[in-house]
């Protein structure tokens, strides 16, 4: 059986390109691990994997080679743990290499506060970092703890509505309970129910006798008194199509949805339910404006019996208005007829799915922002990018809209300010909805200390958070500023430039990435070295390539 290791906790993967062998060097350019190695992946949590052939290891960011590359499938590390396979079995190690759990997966994936998922069988499960389950194999899907929840799949009830026996999906917490099911956040209202039939019992206990609906009457003639001037005769045959569950009534009772008498309208929605109208839906769902709460409870009623998806939207739209009833027995139907899809939690919400619409829930369960938008994204620096209308915008935590639906494109909030883009050109707004930036640039990118790269006809310059320009287009390239300074390009070399928009280095460079650890890898006359921000050579250019340091670690390759 193919077995899976999770890759995507990698964050930048070194790859071998021609000749030579990456090694690992010190900040005085000496060789802590000589080069031998194919790739070296990206460190986390001062680990990096590493490759030689078809083998995988590790080494440490003090340039230690701590697990010698003898895996086939080899992950990052998190949470102190790495999944890794060998000999066709899927084993996690710790930091020293040693082995801490086995077992008979086929498939497992990297540690999220304190838990992983592994698959056995077809089956997915959740263990801690002794290898104990927090949950057996059960689910059908499985996700990574996020904000003291994790989200998975599972078989819902052969009772629950329309979709019995699908996958639905839920939250479970630290202690390996459910703690919420998606399908089952609002409980059944069977008070307001209950209330709903006793009107109907009491109509049934007044025709009772009635000599219209006589033995020697014909179903025909009881569907013709919809057509009855009596009041009392449309309210008796809409009760009795019901109460037949005769689906020849349908035509009538769809008729009797828009009686001037509201208990006409009333029982012809429960007898609609009664019988599973499909072609009713969208005059019960016209019901949802009619000035009688109860004959609109019906209608809801009535629809979460009948399978199908039309009415999804109308009911999802319900879960805004203002009676407390009426949202939750919408929100309950809408439980009975369609999957409740879910993401994981991110800074205290969630986004949900409700057919094709998407809205947030909060941490107890509550349904902060209704579904009523056409995508939506995780909260990230306490906003989420949503879509409406075709066009994006921002909302805030409490649900409110920051600014408008203008955009094309929009990218998370960093630093106060996000980057937009309408009719192809990018501009940037604040967290306050203020445009500071009106969408007139070609491209720019996310800020990293206040300044972001911004480009108009293939040259490059940086603006602030204020959308003042500190550079001018002039650049041929421009990257990232970190530590107050920028890799830029003119005159077809590289130097760096200050927050100021001075250039401090001069271009002196082939090649050149941002500053990290004090130092940046550049290339001169073909071959990389390291300079310090002075811009001297701190460690010569002998290199083939060169990457940024961690700690007190590089990669490099050669020579």
């Amino acid at each position: 059986m193919k077995k899976t290791i999770a890759l995507g906790l990698f964050t930048m993967l070194i790859l071998s390109c021609g000749g030579g062998k990456y090694g690992v060097i010190n900040k005085s350019g000496e060789y802590l691990i000589p080069p031998r190695f194919d790739e070296i992946w990206a460190f986390s949590e001062n680990m990096a994997v590493v490759r030689t052939g078809e083998k995988f290891g590790y080494i440490d960011s003090n340039g230690l080679l701590v697990v010698p590359p003898f895996y086939s499938m080899a992950a990052s590390f998190s949470d102190g743990l790495a999944p890794v396979e060998l000999s066709n079995r899927i084993l996690y190690i710790d930091k020293t290499g040693k082995v801490v759990i086995s077992g008979l997966f086929t498939e497992a994936y990297g540690f999220r506060e304190g838990f992983a998922v592994i698959k056995e069988g077809m089956k997915y499960a959740y263990i801690d970092k002794k290898g104990n389950y927090l949950v057996k194999p059960f689910f059908l899907f499985a996700d990574g703890f996020s904000d003291g929840l994790a989200l998975a799949g599972y078989p819902a009830e052969k009772t629950l509505g329309n979709i019995g026996g699908k996958m639905i999906f839920g939250y479970i917490d630290k202690t390996g309970k459910i703690a919420l099911s998606l399908n089952h956040l609002a409980r059944e209202p069977k008070e307001i129910f209950t209330a709903l039939l006793a009107k109907i019992e009491n109509v049934h206990l007044t025709v009772q006798g009635n000599p219209l609906l006589g033995k020697d009457k014909s179903l025909k003639s009881i569907i013709a008194l919809m057509k009855s001037a009596d009041v009392s005769e449309r309210q008796l045959c809409a009760w009795a199509l019901g109460e037949y569950k005769t689906s020849d009534g349908e035509r009538a009772l769809t008729a009797g949805l828009t009686d001037t008498d509201p208990l006409v309208r009333f029982l012809s929605a429960w007898a609609l339910g009664q019988i599973r109208a499909d072609d009713s839906v969208p005059a019960l769902c016209a019901l949802f404006k009619d000035p009688d709460k109860q004959v609109r409870l019906m209608a809801i009623r009535a629809l979460s019996l009948i399978d199908g998806d039309l009415s999804l939207v109308p009911l999802t739209s319900l879960l805004q208005d203002t009676d407390q009833d009426i949202r939750h027995c919408a929100q309950w139907a809408i439980q009975q007829l369609t999957v409740i899809k879910g993401g994981k939690f991110s800074e205290g919400k969630a986004v949900i799915q409700i057919g094709d619409l998407f809205g947030y829930i909060d941490r107890n369960g509550n349904i902060v922002i209704p579904p009523k938008y056409t995508e939506a994204y995780p909260y990230l620096n306490h906003h989420a990018i949503v879509k409406k209308g075709g066009k994006y915008g921002f909302v805030s935590l409490s649900g409110m809209p920051v600014g408008g639906f203008f955009f094309d494109k929009a990218l998370p909030f960093s630093g106060g300010v996000a980057v937009v883009q309408s009719n192809e050109l990018y501009g940037m707004m604040n967290t306050n909805g203020v445009i500071v930036l009106k969408p007139s640039l070609d491209e720019l990118f996310t800020q990293s200390e206040g300044l972001s790269v911004f480009a108009i006809s293939n040259r490059f310059g940086y603006i602030d958070n204020n959308g003042q320009i500190v550079m001018k287009p002039i650049l041929e390239n421009a990257g990232t500023c970190v530590g107050g300074l920028a890799p830029v390009k003119g005159k077809g070399m590289y130097g760096y430039m200050d927050k100021s928009g001075q250039l401090k280095i001069p271009f002196a460079y082939e090649e050149a990435y941002p500053f990290k650890g004090g130092l940046a890898p550049v290339k001169s006359e073909g071959k990389w070295g390291y300079i310090d921000t002075n811009g001297l050579f701190i460690i010569p250019p002998v290199y083939i390539d060169a990457y940024p340091f961690t700690g007190l670690v590089a990669p490099v390759k050669g020579p």
